[in-house]
């Protein structure tokens, strides 16, 4: 059995689409993974146990593994979880005007 923490970062917490990650990266083992938080319990496979964590950004979820293949689960859910991290990318500013001559057009 291994067992270890890992710190969300993801701005968002744990959502539906890092939710379906962790599953689908859990689907294709043989270990049984679970995760925790303080006050939920979720299978790894699962996307609705893992959506109700309700892991906010900061959250500390315990990942247990247990099974033949221990060490490559390990791995891809924390690859997992670090993917889910902020990405530096800058986004480009689309700057709009709106010109009126109307009365209520003035106002904003």
């Amino acid at each position: 059995m291994k067992k270890f923490q890992v710190v969300v970062k993801c701005s968002l917490g744990i959502h539906a689409r890092p939710a379906a990650q962790i599953a689908q990266a859990c689907s294709n083992l043989r270990a049984a993974v679970t995760l925790e938080t303080d006050h939920e319990t979720a299978q790894g496979n699962n996307v609705l146990e893992i959506l109700n964590l309700h892991a906010a950004k900061g959250a500390t979820v315990t990942v247990t593994v247990d099974g033949p293949d221990e060490e490559e689960a390990a791995q891809k859910i924390q690859a997992v979880f670090e993917a889910m991290g902020p990405k530096e990318k800058k986004v480009p500013v689309l700057k709009v005007a709106f010109f009126g001559t109307k009365d209520y057009d003035r106002l904003y």
